[in-house]
């Protein structure tokens, strides 16, 4: 960027104004007082860049003096104490940089997931993050005739890090999967989550004592997120993240837990995991002349006396034109199936977490397990057959009582041990 030229004597004054701790945006208005005759006040980003020229030694530039690292550490500190400024100057004001550095901060803390954007000199921070407009575009199989099939998994409220967190039954799932996927000679095989995979932190009056050890921590319970769902070849699990759980340390720290997640994960070595987004995403099956829409969302409200009365009303809110194919929600706990209401099919992705004491004194039920979904479209993408198959469990308490196993069996079926 090309600063315009001022005399010596007005650079040097606007550097000793600054260092008398006058902020750069009062300079330009001090240095008018000083010298009235300046045919043009100088702005306050080119005082800040005589300052950080000053301070430098020659040729050394402003950006190679950043320490971005520390930069963003503090920062964070500022969000985190709640001082963390409305505007970019009041920011490089505090921070005793150039607007170029401090964007550059800004841009990393960003890609890792922190909430925080700046447009013009305004420095935006938000609760929740952006909803990612751009589908997510996968290929189904053609199976001859003009016929496509699209299968998938699809599961959801693992609340992982709670002690009512069902691991046999993610496991199983997981299992179970995997061979569909290998009796249908699939190169991938996608499972779909729909939020609340973790139980979040711990809340008065919903789960303060019903944590898991371990499960103290947002870290603590991505560990225990690691050792739930298994690595099986061929299987790749795509996750939203909720308002409410998860969302909960969102809230509490402005980063997308979604994004913090899949960082960690991958950190781990983990490239099965990947995470479509806060609270909706749309994933497009694309035919020749057409597409299916499968709608991944964690709504909030609580649980209704009638099962579907909730999924109606989100079909019924959806704003025309824009009604998915197929709606997979997630957040109720329970596991239902409305074929073609309104023209969409609708499933609840049940749960993998037994009734807690919070449900059990809101009289809310759990319903234990997970879906395999085959879709037979044509070429323009219109669903010509919807195939759910619900693959349900009972309580801990009941296999412990019996001293039986949750397990998988045969290769068409996902049963518990004691009906085999």
């Amino acid at each position: 960027m090309a600063y315009p030229t001022y005399p010596a004597d007005v650079r040097r004054t606007a550097i000793e104004l600054r260092a008398s701790g006058i902020a750069y945006c009062n300079i330009p208005s001090k240095l008018a007082e000083i010298f009235p005759d300046l045919p043009r006040v100088p702005t306050w980003t080119t005082i800040q860049h005589w300052v950080n020229e000053h301070s430098l030694p020659r040729g050394e530039s402003q950006l190679n003096r950043a320490e971005p690292d520390g930069l963003e550490a503090r920062i964070e500190e500022l969000r985190k104490a709640k001082r963390l400024p409305k505007t970019l100057s009041e920011l490089c004001d505090l921070l005793d940089r150039g607007p170029a550095v401090v964007k550059m901060a800004v841009a990393k803390l960003k890609e890792r997931g922190l909430l925080i954007d700046i447009e013009g000199d305004s420095l935006l921070q938000t609760a929740a993050p952006q909803r990612i407009i751009e589908p997510l575009e996968v290929t189904p199989t053609d199976i001859g005739e003009g016929i496509y099939l699209a299968a998938f998994g699809a599961g959801g409220d693992l609340h992982i890090g709670h002690q009512t967190h069902r691991k046999d039954v993610t496991k199983a799932l997981y299992t179970r999967w995997g061979r569909e996927r290998d009796m249908l000679e699939m190169e991938i095989f996608d499972v779909y989550l729909t939020g609340n995979i973790l139980e979040g932190p711990p809340r008065k009056r919903i789960n303060l004592h019903d944590l898991a050890p371990g499960g103290h921590t947002l870290d603590g319970q991505i560990e225990l997120l690691l050792e739930s769902i298994p690595e099986i070849p061929g299987l790749r699990t795509r996750f939203i993240t909720g308002d409410c759980h998860e969302g909960w340390w969102q809230q509490e720290s402005g980063f997308e837990v979604g994004k913090y997640i899949e960082d960690r994960v991958r950190e781990a070595g983990r490239n099965d995991i990947e995470y479509l987004g806060f609270l909706h995403r749309e994933v497009v099956y694309e035919c020749p002349e057409g597409d299916c829409v499968v709608e991944l969302f964690h709504p909030g409200g609580g649980s209704s006396y009638a099962l579907s009365y909730a999924p109606q009303k989100i079909v019924e809110s959806i704003q025309g034109g824009t009604k998915p194919d197929v709606l997979l929600l997630g957040h109720f706990h329970k596991a239902e199936y409305l074929p073609g209401y309104r023209n969409v099919h609708v499933l609840q992705t049940g749960c993998c977490c037994d009734q807690s004491t919070y449900m059990e004194k809101k009289r809310l039920a759990a319903h234990v397990g997970g879906w395999t979904v085959r879709m037979w479209l044509d070429k323009t993408g219109l669903i010509r057959e919807f195939t759910p198959s619900f693959y349900g469990f009972f309580d801990r308490p009941f296999y412990i009582s019996k001293r039986l196993p949750v397990n998988v069996g045969g290769t068409r079926r996902l049963v518990p041990a004691y009906v085999r």
